[in-house]
């Protein structure tokens, strides 16, 4: 279930609860810090250093239209079933994300070193989830986390809602867009979370 550079170890946490980053929820369960560059969506075809003509702009922004018409025309039932299923993302560490049909998702981080500063070397969040077909939007709110202090701190720090633009939506990936507009989450849809992963997030 997610701010541009390291500022502060506490600024990692801004991409972790927005999974979906669910973000977790995701944004601001995967940290922040010196981010990474994030290649912009689809990535350039040619590293020429020139100005885009106004005919690939024309065409790159009917792109963006189509997709967010199409998401507009998907009611929550689509959206859930076109979702539901087990997604992965590299942030700040690595994120699994398991989406039901239910309206619930949870979403478990193994934080870089760097993140481990703050978050420890796991966290584990469980969310519901709604989406607003018309403002393409995707709500995660928390309802539970694991341990107890490192959740109880990105409660405190952000909050258990965490609202995210959905970009793209397929059945291989889901592109989600944080609050400040910037911050990108690119999932990646996974068959199944690896076993030798759900052992390491046993709640005892």
């Amino acid at each position: 279930m997610l701010k541009q550079s390291y500022k502060s170890p506490l600024v990692l946490l801004s991409g972790l609860l927005a999974l979906f980053g669910v973000g977790l929820g995701v944004q601001y369960l995967f940290g922040t810090g010196g981010s990474p560059s994030h290649p912009e969506i689809p990535p350039a075809i040619s590293s020429d250093i020139q100005k885009p003509s106004r005919l690939s702009e024309t065409s790159s922004g009917q792109t963006e239209e189509a997709k967010t018409k199409s998401l507009k025309e998907m009611d929550k039932e689509r959206i859930k079933l076109l979702v539901t299923g087990f997604w992965k993302s590299n942030y700040y560490g690595t994120r699994y994300l398991t989406i039901r049909k239910d309206g619930t998702a949870t979403i478990y981080y193994q934080p870089n070193m760097l993140a481990q500063l703050v978050m420890g070397g796991r966290l584990t969040i469980h969310y519901s989830w709604d989406y607003d077909p018309e403002k393409t939007q995707v709500l995660f709110t928390a309802t539970g986390g694991f341990p107890k202090k490192s959740y109880e701190y990105v409660m405190n720090k952000w909050g258990a809602d965490q609202q995210q633009t959905v970009l793209d939506a397929t059945e291989q990936r889901l592109l989600l867009l944080d609050s400040d507009d910037t911050t990108k989450h690119d999932w990646q849809r996974i068959e199944a979370i690896p076993k030798s992963v759900i052992e390491q997030f046993q709640e005892p």
